[in-house]
């Protein structure tokens, strides 16, 4: 008898204590694959990603483990996208220009929207976010979107000075997906060239510049080649990037999990913004330190480029209406969201 109830109540405390463990902490780790297309392990927003898998292991008591596989390691930007609708990778990252005609209501990011001064990272995320809630684009309807993050700022960087339209005349520029459609509208030849070969090409002189947001300027060390940074934000593209999630892999995940990893995705739009933003300031900041100039256009100049770069909107807005998407509705949301203080 003494020996029943011993082991009475040994179970007892084992199913007390089995109640009292929440129901992250009680399974085992489900195994997540995360990969990264476009940003190497020491890139600061590899870094970020990092810190956003963190949080998920941490906010769900161990209740996910995430392998993650920064740029180079895995798949590449093109591929990006299909390979998470198939399963192949768990989730990913990569830019929405990189699938060109795959995100067609969304492209609207990669080109110059006008922001100036305005369009911080941190700005365009916050957009970015908000117009997919409003819009729901059903371009990502075969993926579960944790969130999106972006920039406007692929601005101008040459070997020699541009304060001008006429020094930017005839430039050869070297422009990737949506922006290479840019340095036409200023009379300059866009070059397309694999980033990995970007410094060598402007350091032999084939290319006069280049449009790419500051960061790259430390990060792919293009300080060293360019001298002189135009600060042509009103006129200059951006880009869209998103993180995904397999739709096979999210609804095979507790609704626990999938609560808390909707929760941190949220919480880390604008961190993902605010990391852009601080390391295209870092990019500037090298660049400076190499004695390189960062040139301001004049109020007028800066008004002559932005007049010049707004038809790539309007040909947005026409092309949306031939699929009938709503174009127009989205360029007016953003200069509405522009407006707010």
């Amino acid at each position: 008898m003494k020996k029943v109830f011993v082991f009475s109540a040994f179970g007892m405390l084992i199913a007390f204590f089995g109640f009292c463990v929440s129901p992250l902490a009680a399974q085992q780790s489900i195994k997540i694959n995360f990969a990264s297309s476009l940003f190497g392990p020491t890139h600061g927003i590899s870094k970020m990603h990092e810190e956003f898998i963190g949080e998920l292991e941490k906010r769900t008591s161990g209740g996910i483990k995430v392998t993650y596989h920064p740029a180079g390691t895995f798949i590449a930007p093109p591929q990006m996208y299909d390979s998470i609708v198939k399963g192949i990778i768990d989730v990913g990252e990569s830019a929405c220009g990189y699938t060109r005609g795959r995100f067609p209501l969304t492209e609207v990011f990669d080109f110059p929207l006008g922001f100036g001064d305005a369009g911080t990272a941190v700005n365009l995320t916050r957009i970015q976010n908000a117009y997919y809630e409003k819009f729901r684009p059903k371009e990502f309807e075969d993926v579960k979107l944790l969130l999106l993050f972006g920039q406007q700022s692929q601005i101008l960087h040459t070997k020699k000075p541009v304060r001008t339209l006429e020094e930017y005349k005839g430039l050869r520029i070297r422009a990737a997906g949506t922006a290479a459609q840019v340095p036409p509208l200023f009379g300059a030849v866009a070059i397309s060239v694999p980033a990995t070969e970007t410094y060598d090409v402007l350091r032999k002189g084939a290319a006069d510049g280049i449009l790419i947001p500051p960061e790259a300027l430390k990060g792919y060390r293009l300080g060293e080649v360019v001298k002189y940074t135009t600060r042509n934000y009103s006129s200059c593209g951006g880009a869209s990037f998103f993180l995904a999630m397999s739709k096979k892999k999210w609804e095979s995940l507790p609704p626990d999990i999938q609560k808390t990893i909707e929760e941190v995705s949220k919480e880390f739009h604008v961190k993902y913004g605010q990391r852009w933003d601080d390391i295209d300031r870092e990019g500037m900041e090298f660049a400076k330190s190499l004695g390189n100039e960062i040139i301001t256009l004049s109020p007028e100049e800066d008004k002559r480029w932005a007049a010049l770069a707004r038809p790539l909107v309007d040909d947005y807005v026409k092309r949306m209406k031939e699929k009938d998407l709503p174009g127009d509705k989205v360029v007016e949301f953003i200069e509405t969201f522009k407006q707010r203080k």
